[in-house]
């Protein structure tokens, strides 16, 4: 069969053409391995690449400076290896291109008083969102979140970080980032 479909390239006779069985197993194996690629999409969109990486316990950060979470719980939910544990912990890197939902959470505190505390989102070193909050009173604790959507490649870097402003010494308490891609892009 010498002639093929233009996007899928699945050969055809011409008229006239004496069709073979050879011919026939041709048509039927360019067809499974385009259905092969199909489902293989179908079930990446099914399940996609998902990350939820914690810390509990105490981590002193400099005051006034965006400090990236160490995420070292042993307890985390990553079926796709986009997290670490013991090397680069404080990232979670993504591993197809796509549109991304990413939410963290810091639980931030102070020995003293904390008069601000900021929860971030970084892309590769960029800040793309973050939450930023004044304690309407003295406090030495306060938990903030901040989630957003991005648009990322294969190997992009996002991590959650947090900043603390006060007297004392400060930290975080705890840390949460969860990373979701909703939608693959080529």
């Amino acid at each position: 069969m010498p002639g093929s479909t233009t996007n899928e390239h699945f050969p055809y006779p011409y008229e006239g053409e004496t069709v073979t069985a050879v011919s026939q197993q041709n048509l039927a194996t360019a067809i499974d391995a385009a259905l092969t690629v199909t489902d293989a999409l179908r079930l990446d969109a099914l399940k996609p690449p998902t990350c939820m990486a914690f810390r509990f316990g105490s981590v002193a950060i400099t005051v006034n400076t965006d400090t990236a979470a160490n995420l070292t719980s042993a307890t985390f939910n990553d079926p796709t290896s986009m997290h670490s544990t013991s090397v680069n912990t404080d990232q979670v890197i993504l591993p197809t291109n796509g549109i991304y939902l990413v939410h963290g959470e810091t639980n931030l505190t102070a020995t003293t008083t904390l008069t601000a505390v900021k929860t971030a989102i970084t892309q590769n070193g960029t800040q793309v969102f973050a939450q930023q909050s004044s304690p309407k009173s003295a406090s030495t604790g306060w938990i903030l979140d901040t989630d957003g959507v991005v648009i990322g490649q294969a190997g992009d870097i996002i991590r959650l970080s947090g900043r603390w402003s006060g007297t004392g010494t400060g930290g975080f308490q705890g840390c949460f980032l969860h990373v979701t891609r909703l939608c693959y892009l080529v």
